[in-house]
């Protein structure tokens, strides 16, 4: 058998997600607000461990999003554990600018925390 046709083999024994994009992810710590965007990673429950790790925040973690081939930003207010927001969009600006945005009409005076991009 030719190395091409077992390439194309693989290919088609591959799921979605190792021949396109990696996945990615958005958590937020309930008690503290903190999140983080991870991407990048072969499936969602990876994006969702390491999402979970980076924040450190166990059994209070909140998955917001998981996302593939696109940005997604995570906003925060800083006095607020209530307000918040993620968003995604074909950017980093227009992922972050939408978070912020959406963060605000929620009632806060709000920053963008973390945007990555899986594509």
């Amino acid at each position: 058998m030719s190395a091409t046709r077992i390439i194309a083999i693989l290919v088609l024994l591959a799921t979605p997600d190792q021949v396109m994009f990696g996945v990615g992810a958005v958590v937020r710590d309930r008690r503290t607000n903190e999140g983080t965007v991870v991407a990048h990673k072969p499936t969602a429950a990876d994006a969702i461990h390491d999402a979970k790790l980076a924040v450190g925040c166990g059994d209070d973690c909140e998955v917001l999003r998981t996302f593939s081939n696109e940005c997604a930003a995570y906003a925060m207010d800083d006095s607020s554990k209530n307000i918040f927001a993620s968003e995604t969009a074909a950017t980093y600006n227009a992922a972050a600018e939408a978070a912020v945005e959406q963060c605000v009409a929620r009632g806060g005076s709000c920053r963008v925390m973390q945007t990555e991009c899986d594509k």
